[in-house]
C-alpha cells in the first residue's frame, strides 16, 4: 500500500486503488492529507453526531427514526441531537431537522435568521440573529420575549436561555424546579439535562438546579471550570487543565470519565457521554446499546477489510482500527503506526508492516495467526483458518489449516497476488492467469482460463476476478447468485463476501449482488467511493474523503460510523 504518512489531526483524500481487501489482496492507493478535526459533538438519547471543519457531519447509534441519516451537505455551522431527531444550522442561517417528527419538531421555521439551535425531547428552539428565540414542536409554554439572548439549551420538556446580562430564563415543565434558576447574573454558559440544569459562572464555578435524585445537581467545587454539559440524569464539566469531571447517575459508566487533560467540549445523552479533544478527536463512554459510544473513527482511512462479524481499517498515519465482534480479541487492533495493509479473516486478522514483516492476531487454533518470519512480504490475506502472503520474489507462503490442501502454497516465483478463502486459496500470476488450490466441492478452485486478469478476491466458497477490460467473472458457490456478477466493463475493484459481493465502478458508485438477508447488498448511493470490502453479512466502503461507511448486519457494533 502506498501511503503518505502525516499527523493524526489531518484529513486525507484517497485516489486510485487496485486489488481487493477482505479476502486477501494487493492494494495500491494514493493518499493526500490536509489538516482535519471534528469541531463539534452532540448527543441524543441513543445517538451521537459530530461536525467536521468543512461543514460535514456524521451520526452513529440508534437510527430507528432516521435520526442518524445525515444530509449530504458540507454547509453546516452547528448540529444538535434531540431525543430521536437531529437538527442542524446551515452556514446561511437556515435550519434543517430530520428523524422522529410526529409533533412537528423536525419542521423548523423558515428563513435565514438563526445563529444557534438546541433540540429536546419533542421540541426544539433556536436563537435568532436579532437575539430573540424561536421554538417549534410540542409547545412547552410561552417562550420568553426579548432580543437579548445569547444562547439556548433545551432538553426533556423544558428549555433555558442565557441573556446578555448573565441571567438565565427558563420555561416548560417545572416538576422538579428545573425552570427556577438561581438569582445570579454572572452565568456564561447553560446546559439543560432531562429534568435539571447546570450553568457555568464567570467565576469558574458551577451552579446546578432541578431534579437531584442521582446527585446530578451536586456539582463539584472549584473555580477552574471552563465548560459544562448535561445528560439526562448526569452532568459533566471541563476544568482549565482540560480534565473532565462528571457526576450524577452512573448506571452505565456515563460518569466514568476517561483520563486526559486535552478536552475542550463535553455533552451527555441518556446514559452515555461524549467529549471532544483539542486536536479534534472524539471520545465516548457509557451505555452502548445502540452503538452510540462508538465514536467516529475519522475521515482518514485508506482501506478497510471485512471479516466474519468484524472489520478493520488502515488510517493514513499507518495505525489500525478494528470494530465488531471481539471473540479471540480480533476487534482489538494492535498498537503501532507502522502498518501498510490489513486483511480480516474468519476469527483472526493479519497485517503487513511497513518494514515488510507480518503481524497476526485473534484465533490461532490452527496457527493461522503465527506468520512466518521475514521482512520481504508485500501483501497478506486472511482466510477462514489459514493465511497467505506474497513475498518480494513473487512467491507465495501460506500457513494455518491444511485439511483441504489450502496450505501450503505451490512452489513458484511467478505470483502477483494471493487471496485466501474458506478452505481454498487463489492466486493471480504475473502472466495474468489464475491458479487455485484447496477444497473444490463447488468449483471454487477451478478458475476461469485467460491471461487478462488484474485482480482477484476470495471468500468462503466462491471467488471473483477483475479482467483488464473492466469486466467481472466469479466462480464457485452460487446459491445466492454471488457468482453471477453484473454485466459491464466499468469495474475497478471487487470484494467477495460470504455469499455476496460488492464492486466499485469507474464513476465511483457501488454495485452489490448476492445474498441480502441483512441488507448487505443495499449499497449507499454516491459517486465518491474508492474502495469496498465485504464480510459475512455486512459491507464497508471508503469514500474519497477517507470516511468509512458500513451497512448490513449490525452485530455487536459491526456498523462503524463514518
Amino acid at each position: 500500500m502506498l501511503v503518505q504518512p502525516s499527523n493524526p489531526d489531518q484529513r486525507c483524500t484517497v485516489t486510485g486503488g487496485s486489488g481487493t481487501l477482505g479476502g486477501g489482496d494487493v492494494t495500491t492507493v494514493q493518499v493526500d492529507c490536509a489538516p482535519f478535526a471534528w469541531v463539534q459533538i452532540t448527543t441524543g438519547e441513543m445517538h451521537s453526531c459530530a461536525l467536521d471543519a468543512d461543514g460535514g457531519m456524521v451520526c452513529w447509534g440508534n437510527n430507528m427514526e432516521g435520526q442518524a441519516d445525515v444530509p449530504a451537505t458540507q454547509d453546516l455551522a452547528q448540529i444538535e441531537a434531540g431525543s430521536r431527531f437531529t437538527c442542524a444550522l446551515r452556514l446561511d442561517g437556515t435550519l434543517t431537522c430530520w428523524g422522529w417528527g410526529t409533533s412537528g419538531q423536525t419542521t423548523p421555521p423558515a428563513g435565514s435568521i438563526h445563529q444557534a439551535v438546541s433540540a429536546a425531547y419533542d421540541f426544539a428552539c433556536a436563537l435568532r440573529t436579532d437575539g430573540s428565540l424561536d421554538c417549534w414542536g410540542t409547545s412547552r409554554g410561552p417562550v420568553p420575549a426579548g432580543n437579548d439572548f445569547t444562547a439556548v439549551s433545551a432538553n426533556g420538556f423544558h428549555a433555558c436561555a442565557l441573556r446578555t446580562n448573565g441571567t438565565v430564563a427558563c420555561w416548560g415543565n417545572n416538576n422538579y424546579g428545573q425552570i427556577n434558576p438561581p438569582a445570579l447574573s454572572d452565568f456564561t454558559a447553560v446546559a439543560s439535562g432531562r429534568q435539571h440544569v447546570c450553568g457555568l459562572r464567570s467565576t469558574g464555578e458551577l451552579a446546578c438546579w432541578g431534579r437531584n435524585q442521582h446527585g446530578q445537581t451536586v456539582a463539584p467545587s472549584g473555580t477552574d471550570f471552563v465548560a459544562v454539559g448535561a445528560g439526562d440524569y448526569h452532568s459533566c464539566a471541563i476544568r482549565q487543565s482540560g480534565a473532565l469531571a462528571c457526576w450524577g447517575f452512573n448506571d452505565a459508566g456515563q460518569t466514568d470519565v476517561p483520563a486526559g487533560t486535552d478536552f475542550v467540549a463535553v455533552t451527555g445523552g441518556y446514559s452515555h457521554t461524549c467529549a471532544r479533544t483539542q486536536v479534534g478527536g472524539v471520545e465516548c463512554w457509557g451505555w452502548n446499546g445502540a452503538g452510540q459510544t462508538v465514536a467516529p473513527l475519522g475521515l482518514d482511512f485508506t482501506a478497510v477489510t471485512g471479516g466474519s462479524n468484524h472489520a478493520c481499517a488502515v488510517r493514513h498515519d499507518n495505525t489500525l482500527a478494528c470494530w465488531g465482534e471481539n471473540t479471540h480479541g480480533r476487534a482489538v487492533a494492535p498498537p503501532g503506526a507502522d502498518f501498510a495493509a490489513v486483511s480480516a479473516g474468519y476469527h483472526h486478522n493479519c497485517a503487513l508492516r511497513l518494514d515488510g514483516s507480518l503481524y497476526c492476531w485473534g484465533d490461532n487454533s490452527t496457527t493461522q495467526s503465527t506468520p512466518p518470519a521475514g521482512t520481504d512480504f508485500t501483501a497478506v490475506s486472511s482466510g477462514s483458518y489459514h493465511s497467505c502472503a506474497l513475498r518480494q520474489d513473487a512467491s507465495v507462503e501460506c500457513w494455518g489449516e491444511t485439511s483441504s490442501g489450502q496450505s501450503p502454497a505451490p512452489l513458484g516465483t511467478d505470483f502477483a497476488a494471493v487471496a485466501a478463502g474458506g478452505y481454498h486459496t487463489c492466486a493471480l500470476k504475473l502472466d495474468g492467469s489464475l491458479q487455485c488450490w484447496g477444497r473444490n466441492v463447488e468449483g471454487q478452485s477451478t478458475p476461469p482460463a485467460g491471461t487478462d486478469f488484474v485482480a482477484l478476491t476470495a471468500d468462503d466458497r466462491h471467488n471473483c476476478a477483475l479482467r483488464q477490460s473492466g469486466a467481472l467473472v466469479c466462480w464457485g458457490a452460487n446459491g445466492s447468485g454471488q457468482s453471477t456478477p453484473p454485466a459491464g466493463t466499468d469495474f475497478v475493484q471487487v470484494s467477495a463476501g460470504s455469499s455476496h459481493n460488492c464492486a466499485v465502478r469507474t464513476n465511483g458508485s457501488l454495485t452489490c449482488w448476492g445474498d441480502n438477508s441483512y441488507g448487505q447488498i443495499d449499497a449507499p448511493a454516491g459517486n465518491d467511493f474508492v474502495w469496498v470490502t465485504t464480510g459475512w453479512f455486512h459491507s464497508c466502503a471508503v469514500r474519497s474523503d477517507g470516511a468509512v461507511l458500513c451497512w448490513g448486519e449490525a452485530f455487536l457494533d459491526m456498523i462503524a460510523p463514518g
